[in-house]
Parts: structure tokens; sequence; C-alpha cells
């Protein structure tokens, strides 16, 4: 079997947060992501799963996919995540992780947050490569 048939033609991070320590606790979003983790891999994909994740680990596990998609192109990286959420007041989306202090946009919980610019820019660096990426 060649190398290009052995890739998964989709390689995914399956993030879910439900244990905050400063904002409401939810009840499904690790669920949910675990959910989605077992049907990416149920059709042959292969996916990672990160449960409550902090910012840090949110970042690290995004380069870790993004270097594992440049040894091995996918047809598909995708990114699924439950939690809470944020738009900012720039019209940017973001995903809150575990360890955000709070939910305002000081500088220092935007540095908590991950935006979906954070995302690509942390994505595209790893990769070295043309990153087509949906969020789910």
């Amino acid at each position: 079997m060649s190398a290009a048939a052995a890739t998964p033609r989709v390689k995914s991070l399956c993030i879910g947060v439900d244990a905050y320590r400063h904002l409401e606790r939810l009840q499904n979003a690790v669920s949910d992501a675990r959910r989605m983790h077992r049907e990416l891999e149920a059709s042959g994909s292969s996916s990672s799963l990160l449960d409550n994740p902090t910012r840090q680990e949110m970042e690290q596990s995004l380069s870790a996919l993004a270097r594992d998609c440049r040894k091995s192109p996918p047809r598909l990286t995708l990114v699924f995540f439950a939690g809470h959420g944020k738009q900012l007041s720039n019209g940017e989306a973001s995903m809150l992780p575990c360890d955000i202090p709070r939910l305002e946009e000081s500088e220092e919980c935007r540095r908590s947050m991950m935006t979906v610019a954070d995302l690509w820019k942390t994505m595209s660096e790893a990769a070295h490569s043309d990153v087509k990426l949906p969020l789910l």
C-alpha cells in the first residue's frame, strides 16, 4: 500500500469544553466532541480528542495536527469545537478554553481566547502549506 493510500482522507481535532474555571459550566460540550470523534474514527478518519483544554493545550494540539497534515496531507482537515464562544467587537469569532479568566475583551482575556484567526495562524505556520480547514 502506498503512503498516499494509507493517509486518511480526513484528519481532525475534536475539542470539547465543559469545565470552565471562571464561566458557567456546560453539560454536553465534551460529550458532543467525544461523539463527533467516535463518528469520524468510525468513518475511517484520523481524529484526536481534547477534553477541557487550556489555551496552551489547544494551541499545542492544533500545531501537532498541522505538523501531521504536513507529513501526510489529507484531503480535508477538520476542527470541531463544542463549548463557549464569543464574537469580539471587531467581528472575530473566538473559542473559549477552560482557563479564560472572564468573559470580556481585556488584553488578558483576549490572550486566553482562541480566535478563528489564531487557529488559522497556528495551522498555517505549522503546516507551511495551503490550509483548507472547515470549522464545525
